[in-house]
């Protein structure tokens, strides 16, 4: 009975040290999915940020200047230093020219936007035209007869060039059994804009506005090829002292984001015979350019874009992949001939692209748990990122805001809130 008292209390101890391991396990496990789910969102966001066309963005609409704080210690801004901070090592901002504008009437801005409420318009044209800009906006959009209630209205008041687009059947779909497309993403993705079948519907806007602009003899001064859902403007991009556009002008993505990214230099290294890059990833979201050299840039792209459609290591089913298009032909220099400038974000250049810089951010703070955004005066972001002014606007690294902001909505609800009311950036 002893022995048997011994081996119980024994076997009883054993379980106590079975549960308590078992349980460390169990909170060790928990941590590990936590990391885990934590860095795969991370990843999944910066692939998401890719799919598509320059992180994200669908043009056929939804689918199912003071410096400020100038001595701030680097340490007060914790993590976020390293993140905002200029680069030296790539820095094409400095202006080459002595003459400046004042005068945007000659100038065009163009943008495939169709399926969008008034609110996107509001954003994107009105905060344009907010800020005195007088040249052309070119809209390709749905017929009028289908847009959504006050959009005609609206781009008619702001005196918008509406190109109503027409859709045809493409000459490679991108889902082969016509049976299989049931929702509206897989329409879209077997829907080419006419008169161009032999592109995708996303790559569409390449020759459209091609042909618009050359149709277009008043169009003589430079011109703005951009997304319109996730773009708002700060100042006039071609008047108010900006440096004549005398270069084709590409983005640049944050410095953290080079074009070796394996979601765009696969597709090239497969299409391409293991073609390589090396360099900042450019953004295929905004591009600027005299009418001759935005043209020619146009052209180039759709001539490209034909092949990756007939060339079977190159073709892939899914909407986007301009951006792996541009940074071939732009690291392959077959755009040498338009003497290009890049611009990094907040280096000086007409756009500031802040999309990669708000993720980073975002990730900083533990995915918003943590609050990065301002909670007095007219600002909606904190005073320790330094990346906007008093009032909200974005600045440039010498304290000026920004002209163009693209990729915006980054920052979620936060600058909604902004856009729609505090901001006024638009009537």
């Amino acid at each position: 009975m002893v022995e048997l008292g011994k081996k119980q209390q024994s076997s009883s101890a054993g379980t106590k040290r079975a549960t308590s391991t078992s349980s460390l396990h169990i909170v060790l496990f928990g941590f590990m999915i936590f990391f885990f789910m934590f860095t795969l969102r991370s990843s999944m966001t910066a692939y998401n940020l890719y799919e598509d066309h320059c992180l994200g963005e669908s043009h056929l609409g939804p689918q199912p200047a003071v410096q400020r704080n100038a001595t701030r210690s680097p340490k007060s801004m914790g993590n976020i230093t390293n993140i905002i901070t200029p680069l030296a090592t790539f820095n094409t901002a400095a202006a080459t020219n002595s003459t400046l504008r004042y005068d945007s009437s000659d100038a065009t801005v163009m943008a495939m936007a169709h399926g969008y409420e008034k609110k996107v318009f509001q954003r994107f044209v009105g905060s344009l035209r907010k800020t005195g800009f007088k040249g052309k906006i070119f809209i390709a959009a749905e017929p009028i007869k289908t847009m959504k209630k006050g959009v005609a209205k609206y781009l008619v008041q702001m005196n918008v060039t509406i190109m109503e687009l027409q859709f045809m059947e493409c000459d490679n779909p991108i889902i082969k059994n016509a049976s299989e497309v049931k929702s509206s993403r897989d329409k879209e993705a077997n829907t080419c804009v006419a008169p161009y079948p032999d592109v995708k519907v996303r790559w569409g806007r390449y020759p459209f506005f091609r042909d618009a602009l050359e149709r277009c003899k008043e169009c003589t001064g430079p011109v703005l090829f951009t997304d319109a859902r996730d773009t708002f403007f700060q100042r006039d991009p071609f008047g108010d002292g900006v440096p004549e556009v005398e270069r084709f002008q590409f983005f640049a993505e944050h410095r953290s984001v080079l074009a070796s990214h394996w979601f765009v230099a696969r597709r090239v290294r497969i299409c391409k015979k293991g073609f390589t890059m090396e360099g900042p990833m450019l953004c295929s979201g905004t591009t600027i350019g005299t009418r001759e050299d935005m043209l020619r840039f146009l052209n180039i792209m759709y001539e490209e874009m034909k092949l990756w459609m007939v060339t079977p290591e190159c073709y892939f089913n899914s909407q986007g992949g301009d951006q792996a298009i541009m940074n071939y032909l732009y690291y392959s220099d077959q755009f040498k001939d338009l003497n290009s400038h890049t611009f990094m974000a907040r280096g000086g250049g007409i756009v500031n692209t802040v999309g990669r810089i708000a993720h980073l951010i975002d990730a900083a703070h533990w995915g918003g748990r943590k609050s990065y955004t301002e909670k007095k005066k007219g600002n909606w972001l904190n005073d320790h990122v330094d990346m906007t002014d008093e009032q909200g606007f974005f600045i440039e690294y010498d304290g000026s805001r920004s002209r163009v902001i693209h990729q915006w909505d980054r920052f979620g609800n936060f600058i909604k809130l902004w856009l729609d009311a505090k901001g006024n950036i638009y009537d």
